[in-house]
């Protein structure tokens, strides 16, 4: 009885940060308090379903204690809703090499993972091959290209090399790499979109006759982008924020605070 009258954190605490429910007070605290503290949620394999102090995690079977992808995907999305883009990072990471740790040596994809030894096949209740277990790597893929309720389509530059697609995408199905520090989208073996800019573009909209996007701000320095299928003479506008972009032909100058751009096109 004692057990079951004491209140314990678990992975359900923070669900208010995806439901947009939480004060930001409120939601560094639960951040802070509970998904980073390695007592509870954090740890080199994250996050368990229940508090590590919970007397239910040893226990390690099925919710009680181990890890499960789409509790994992709830909370990434918390985390960039609530405005923790360096934690989602991190945990994105997390999770990744969560999936790779048993996906590199025996090909499987977990319905659930251990938090201590992140295995999938250390306890007989659990799938060894899940679908939902392709989420944990699906948070990585998020990180550079994603579409979510919050921020649209988002493309990420972290200067870090990626290669990522076929991906269905808004404008169909492409790629998207980094490369040498530079991003690029490509549409039928065409790029469309190029930048080095640093961080994440939110809000795109590439269209026949307008692009539109939330440039990153970007504190290296003034960062360029360039629509490489638009002729520079088609161009009829080009603003960031409602002033004048720089341009050499089809090549745009962002200034270092980012900010909303809309380029118009015939």
């Amino acid at each position: 009885m004692e057990r079951a009258l004491r209140p314990q954190p678990g992975a359900h605490e923070l669900l208010p940060l995806i439901a947009g429910a939480a004060s930001p007070d409120q939601a560094k605290a639960l951040v802070e308090r509970h998904l980073l503290n390695e007592r509870e949620f954090w740890g080199e394999w994250v996050a368990p379903s229940v508090s590590r102090d919970d007397p239910a995690f040893a226990d390690n079977v099925y919710w009680r204690g181990r890890v499960w992808p789409p509790l994992n995907i709830i909370t990434y999305y918390g985390l960039r809703r609530a405005g923790f883009a360096d934690v989602a990072r991190e945990f994105a990471r997390r999770s990744h090499r969560l999936f790779m740790r048993n996906w590199e040596t025996d090909r499987h994809c977990g319905e659930n993972f251990s938090a201590v030894t992140g295995e999938i096949r250390d306890q007989p209740d659990t799938d060894w091959f899940y679908a939902w277990g392709a989420l944990l790597t699906l948070i990585e893929v998020a990180e550079t290209i994603d579409v979510d309720p919050w921020e649209g389509w988002t493309l990420t530059n972290r200067g870090e090399d990626v290669a990522i697609g076929p991906i269905v995408t808004p404008v169909g199905t492409a790629t998207v790499t980094v490369r040498d520090g530079c991003l690029t989208l490509v549409r039928n073996d065409e790029p469309i979109f190029v930048t080095d800019a640093r961080g994440r573009w939110r809000g795109l909209r590439i269209g026949r006759e307008r692009f539109e996007a939330i440039a990153p701000a970007d504190p290296s320095g003034s960062r360029w982008f360039t629509l490489p299928s638009v002729r520079a003479n088609r161009i009829r506008s080009a603003t960031c924020d409602g002033h004048p972009l720089a341009a050499d032909g089809n090549q745009f100058r962002l200034p270092t605070g980012g900010g909303t751009g809309a380029i118009a096109f015939i």
